[in-house]
Protein backbone atom coordinates (compact mmCIF):
# COMPACT_ATOMS: atom_id res chain seq x y z
CA UNK A 1 0.00 0.00 0.00
CA UNK A 2 1.03 3.61 -1.12
CA UNK A 3 0.40 6.79 -0.16
CA UNK A 4 -1.66 8.96 -2.66
CA UNK A 5 -4.65 10.88 -3.11
CA UNK A 6 -7.56 10.80 -0.04
CA UNK A 7 -9.83 7.79 -2.01
CA UNK A 8 -9.80 5.37 0.95
CA UNK A 9 -7.38 3.26 -1.56
CA UNK A 10 -4.21 4.97 -0.64
CA UNK A 11 -2.56 5.40 2.83
CA UNK A 12 -2.53 9.40 4.31
CA UNK A 13 1.39 9.12 4.65
CA UNK A 14 4.17 7.33 3.48
CA UNK A 15 5.69 7.43 6.43
CA UNK A 16 4.53 4.42 8.53
CA UNK A 17 5.65 4.11 12.12
CA UNK A 18 3.43 1.68 13.99
CA UNK A 19 0.96 -1.17 12.81
CA UNK A 20 -1.79 -3.49 15.21
CA UNK A 21 -3.82 -6.21 14.06
CA UNK A 22 -7.24 -6.13 15.42
CA UNK A 23 -9.41 -8.67 16.81
CA UNK A 24 -11.25 -8.87 13.58
CA UNK A 25 -8.05 -9.29 11.08
CA UNK A 26 -8.07 -5.59 10.49
CA UNK A 27 -5.11 -3.50 10.34
CA UNK A 28 -4.36 0.18 12.33
CA UNK A 29 -1.79 1.86 10.63
CA UNK A 30 0.31 4.82 12.59
CA UNK A 31 1.37 7.54 10.07
CA UNK A 32 3.00 11.14 10.73
CA UNK A 33 -0.38 12.13 8.92
CA UNK A 34 -3.24 10.46 11.03
CA UNK A 35 -4.19 6.88 12.11
CA UNK A 36 -5.08 4.44 9.24
CA UNK A 37 -7.44 1.81 9.72
CA UNK A 38 -7.28 -1.07 6.82
CA UNK A 39 -10.40 -2.72 6.25
CA UNK A 40 -8.92 -6.26 4.76
CA UNK A 41 -11.82 -7.55 2.97
CA UNK A 42 -12.69 -4.59 1.46
CA UNK A 43 -9.59 -2.90 1.03
CA UNK A 44 -9.91 0.12 2.01
CA UNK A 45 -8.75 2.96 4.42
CA UNK A 46 -10.61 4.90 7.02
CA UNK A 47 -8.46 8.38 8.35
CA UNK A 48 -8.55 9.66 11.57
CA UNK A 49 -6.84 13.57 12.02
CA UNK A 50 -7.24 15.56 14.61
CA UNK A 51 -10.04 17.96 14.48
CA UNK A 52 -9.72 21.23 16.37
CA UNK A 53 -13.73 21.60 16.70
CA UNK A 54 -14.38 18.07 17.62
CA UNK A 55 -12.35 17.17 21.38
CA UNK A 56 -13.31 14.06 20.67
CA UNK A 57 -11.01 13.31 18.09
CA UNK A 58 -7.46 11.97 18.19
CA UNK A 59 -5.27 14.29 19.87
CA UNK A 60 -2.42 14.81 17.22
CA UNK A 61 -1.90 13.23 13.72
CA UNK A 62 1.75 12.34 14.26
CA UNK A 63 1.51 8.77 15.33
CA UNK A 64 4.23 6.84 16.85
CA UNK A 65 2.81 3.59 18.77
CA UNK A 66 0.20 1.68 18.56
CA UNK A 67 -0.71 -1.52 20.79
CA UNK A 68 -4.36 -3.67 21.07
CA UNK A 69 -4.69 -5.20 24.44
CA UNK A 70 -6.63 -8.64 25.48
CA UNK A 71 -10.39 -7.37 25.25
CA UNK A 72 -9.73 -5.65 21.94
CA UNK A 73 -8.84 -2.06 22.73
CA UNK A 74 -6.87 -0.10 21.05
CA UNK A 75 -4.06 2.29 22.76
CA UNK A 76 -2.32 5.17 20.29
CA UNK A 77 0.86 7.19 21.44
CA UNK A 78 1.59 10.11 20.16
CA UNK A 79 4.65 12.34 19.02
CA UNK A 80 3.28 15.66 21.25
CA UNK A 81 -0.47 14.68 21.73
CA UNK A 82 0.06 12.59 24.45
CA UNK A 83 -1.29 8.50 24.58
CA UNK A 84 -5.00 7.88 22.95
CA UNK A 85 -7.76 5.12 23.66
CA UNK A 86 -10.18 4.29 20.78
CA UNK A 87 -13.82 3.79 21.73
CA UNK A 88 -15.21 1.22 19.12
CA UNK A 89 -18.80 1.56 20.56
CA UNK A 90 -18.72 5.81 20.35
CA UNK A 91 -16.23 6.10 17.76
CA UNK A 92 -14.59 8.33 20.21
CA UNK A 93 -10.97 8.89 21.39
CA UNK A 94 -10.04 9.10 24.86
CA UNK A 95 -6.90 11.73 25.71
CA UNK A 96 -4.70 10.92 28.42
CA UNK A 97 -1.68 13.57 28.68
CA UNK A 98 0.72 15.10 31.09
CA UNK A 99 -0.43 17.55 33.74
CA UNK A 100 2.49 18.59 35.34
CA UNK A 101 0.34 18.93 38.42
CA UNK A 102 -0.87 15.93 38.60
CA UNK A 103 1.71 12.74 39.40
CA UNK A 104 -0.57 10.26 38.54
CA UNK A 105 -0.57 11.89 35.09
CA UNK A 106 1.23 11.08 31.52
CA UNK A 107 4.66 11.71 32.19
CA UNK A 108 5.23 13.18 29.00
CA UNK A 109 3.00 13.42 25.80
CA UNK A 110 5.50 12.31 23.16
CA UNK A 111 5.08 8.19 23.10
CA UNK A 112 7.55 6.01 21.34
CA UNK A 113 6.62 2.82 22.31
CA UNK A 114 3.63 0.67 23.91
CA UNK A 115 2.99 -2.18 24.57
CA UNK A 116 0.08 -4.42 26.27
CA UNK A 117 1.68 -7.47 28.62
CA UNK A 118 0.42 -10.86 29.62
CA UNK A 119 -1.50 -9.21 32.84
CA UNK A 120 -3.22 -6.31 30.35
CA UNK A 121 -1.12 -3.28 31.87
CA UNK A 122 -0.49 -0.81 29.04
CA UNK A 123 3.55 0.29 29.27
CA UNK A 124 4.16 3.45 27.72
CA UNK A 125 7.77 4.79 26.27
CA UNK A 126 7.37 8.65 26.95
CA UNK A 127 10.18 11.19 26.03
CA UNK A 128 10.52 14.70 26.54
CA UNK A 129 13.22 15.79 23.96
CA UNK A 130 14.36 19.69 23.68
CA UNK A 131 17.23 21.41 22.76
CA UNK A 132 18.94 21.35 26.09
CA UNK A 133 17.99 18.46 27.52
CA UNK A 134 16.20 14.87 26.88
CA UNK A 135 14.25 13.22 29.65
CA UNK A 136 12.66 10.17 29.48
CA UNK A 137 10.13 7.76 31.35
CA UNK A 138 9.12 4.61 31.40
CA UNK A 139 4.86 4.39 32.40
CA UNK A 140 2.71 1.71 33.42
CA UNK A 141 -1.10 2.00 33.15
CA UNK A 142 -2.00 -0.76 35.55
CA UNK A 143 -5.34 -2.81 33.63
CA UNK A 144 -8.34 -1.23 34.74
CA UNK A 145 -6.99 2.06 36.30
CA UNK A 146 -6.25 5.26 35.27
CA UNK A 147 -3.28 6.13 37.64
CA UNK A 148 -0.06 5.73 35.93
CA UNK A 149 3.36 4.33 37.92
CA UNK A 150 6.27 5.77 36.77
CA UNK A 151 9.69 4.17 36.03
CA UNK A 152 12.75 7.49 35.31
CA UNK A 153 15.12 5.49 33.39
CA UNK A 154 16.99 6.85 30.06
CA UNK A 155 15.56 7.09 26.41
CA UNK A 156 13.25 4.20 25.09
CA UNK A 157 13.03 3.44 21.98
CA UNK A 158 11.05 -0.39 21.56
CA UNK A 159 9.54 -2.92 24.00
CA UNK A 160 8.55 -6.53 23.93
CA UNK A 161 7.24 -9.41 26.04
CA UNK A 162 8.75 -12.67 26.22
CA UNK A 163 7.09 -16.18 26.31
CA UNK A 164 8.49 -16.61 30.18
CA UNK A 165 6.53 -13.04 30.91
CA UNK A 166 9.97 -10.09 31.09
CA UNK A 167 9.91 -6.89 29.79
CA UNK A 168 12.31 -6.32 27.11
CA UNK A 169 13.35 -2.59 26.60
CA UNK A 170 15.81 -0.74 24.18
CA UNK A 171 17.49 2.25 24.69
CA UNK A 172 20.34 4.36 23.64
CA UNK A 173 22.34 2.59 26.16
CA UNK A 174 21.65 -1.21 25.29
CA UNK A 175 18.62 -3.34 26.30
CA UNK A 176 17.03 -3.20 30.03
CA UNK A 177 15.15 -5.81 31.09
CA UNK A 178 12.28 -6.02 33.73
CA UNK A 179 12.13 -9.05 35.27
CA UNK A 180 8.57 -9.97 36.61
CA UNK A 181 9.15 -12.52 39.21
CA UNK A 182 11.44 -10.58 41.12
CA UNK A 183 8.72 -7.69 41.44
Amino acid sequence: YRAGAYDNHFLSSPNVYSITEDMTGNLWIGTDNGLNYLDRITNTFTYFFRDEADPNSISYNDIKALASDDKGNLWIGTNKGGLNYYDFETGEFLHYKHDPDDINSLSWDKIYGLLCDKDNNLWILTNKKNIDNQQSSIDILPSGQDRFIHLQEKAYYGITQSNDGNIYIGSIGGIWEFNKSDS
